[in-house]
C-alpha cells in the first residue's frame, strides 16, 4: 500500500511539475553524439601457431661389448673348437642387428606419419585462419563502410537544417517532440506543417483523455478487514488537475519548438490539441479540439 501510495504521489507530482522540468531541460541538438563512434567490436582472428609432432628417438644400437667372441685357452689351441661357439655370437648379434632396423624403420615410419599429419593439421589451421580473417576483414569493412555513411548523413541532416531546409526542420521538430517526456499511457500522435514564407509551424498534437489520469491518490490497507481501501481524488479536482496539465503540456510544446530555435526557422506556431474520448450523450467516439493556441516567438519568449 506504502508503495501504490508513493507511486501515485511521483505521478501528481510529475504533473504538476511538467512545465517547470520541461523549461529546465535542454533540447538543443548536439549533432556529434547522434554519430556512431563505435568501434568494430569482433576481435580479429588469432595466426595460429604452427604445431610441432613429438618424434620418438630412435632405438639404442647394438653393444658390440655383448656379442664379443673371446675364446677360450682350449678353443685357442682346437680352434674348431671353438669356431662353433663364435658361429651362435655372430648369429645372435646379426639378429640383435636385425632387431634394432626393424625398430628403426618402425620408429621412422611413426615418425614420418605423425610429421605428416601435423603439417595436414598445421595447413588445415592456416586454411581455416585465412578465411576467418577474410570474414572479419569484410565485417569490418562492412561495419565501416556503414558507420562512415550513417556519420555522413548526420552531417548532412545537420547541414539541410542549419541551411533551414523544411523536411531537415520536420525532422528535427519531430525528433524533439519524441524526446518530450510522456507518461506511457498519453498518446504520441503528432503532425506538423511548416510554412517557410511566414516560418509559422502548425502542431496538431494528441492530447491525452481524462480516463488516462490518475483517479487515486492513496492506498490503505486495513489490517482488521484483510483489504486495500482507495483514496480517490474528488472529481473537480482531478478535472482541476486535467486542464492544467493540458496547458502545461501545450506551453511546454511551444517553449521546447521557439527557444531551441537555433536557425531562426520560426516566427510562431499553431498549437491544436486534440483528444480520443466518448461521447457519453451519444455514447460514439469523437475527436474534439479542445486546445487551441497560436503564438508569436517575440512575444511568447518574452514572457
Amino acid at each position: 500500500a506504502s508503495n501504490r501510495t508513493e507511486q501515485l504521489r511521483q505521478e501528481l507530482e510529475g504533473l504538476e511539475n511538467l512545465l517547470r522540468d520541461a523549461i529546465a531541460r535542454d533540447y538543443r541538438r548536439d549533432w556529434d553524439a547522434l554519430k556512431q563512434c563505435q568501434v568494430f567490436a569482433e576481435r580479429r582472428p588469432c595466426k595460429p601457431h604452427p604445431r610441432t609432432p613429438v618424434m620418438k628417438d630412435p632405438p639404442n644400437g647394438i653393444s658390440e661389448e655383448a656379442f664379443r667372441f673371446s675364446p677360450t685357452i682350449w678353443e685357442r689351441i682346437v680352434p674348431f673348437i671353438g669356431a662353433r661357439r663364435k658361429a651362435r655370437f655372430e648369429a645372435a648379434r646379426n639378429a640383435a642387428v636385425e632387431r634394432w632396423r626393424e625398430q628403426l624403420r618402425d620408429i621412422e615410419a611413426e615418425n614420418a606419419t605423425k610429421e605428416r599429419e601435423i603439417q595436414q593439421e598445421n595447413e588445415r589451421r592456416e586454411r581455416n585462419y585465412e578465411q576467418d580473417l577474410r570474414s572479419w576483414q569484410a565485417s569490418k569493412a562492412s561495419f565501416e563502410t556503414e558507420q562512415e555513411a550513417f556519420n555522413k548523413g548526420i552531417d548532412e541532416q545537420k547541414e539541410k537544417y542549419l541551411a533551414r531546409d523544411p523536411d531537415a526542420l520536420l525532422t528535427f521538430w519531430y525528433d524533439l517532440f519524441s524526446t518530450q517526456p510522456r507518461p506511457d499511457a498519453w498518446p504520441e500522435g503528432c503532425f506538423m506543417h511548416y510554412i517557410p514564407g511566414t516560418k509559422t509551424l502548425v502542431v496538431d498534437c494528441e492530447l491525452p483523455p481524462l480516463e488516462v489520469f490518475p483517479s487515486v491518490k492513496e492506498v490503505r490497507f486495513i489490517a482488521t478487514r484483510n483489504e486495500f481501501k482507495e483514496t480517490l481524488i474528488p472529481d473537480g479536482q482531478r478535472k482541476r488537475l486535467y486542464d492544467e496539465t493540458l496547458y502545461k503540456l501545450t506551453l511546454a510544446s511551444i517553449f521546447m519548438l521557439l527557444q531551441f530555435d537555433v536557425v531562426d526557422a520560426l516566427d510562431a506556431v499553431i498549437f491544436n490539441g486534440c483528444v480520443q474520448s466518448i461521447d457519453k450523450a451519444i455514447g460514439t467516439a469523437v475527436h474534439p479540439c479542445i486546445v487551441l493556441l497560436h503564438v508569436k516567438k517575440v512575444d511568447f519568449l518574452w514572457l
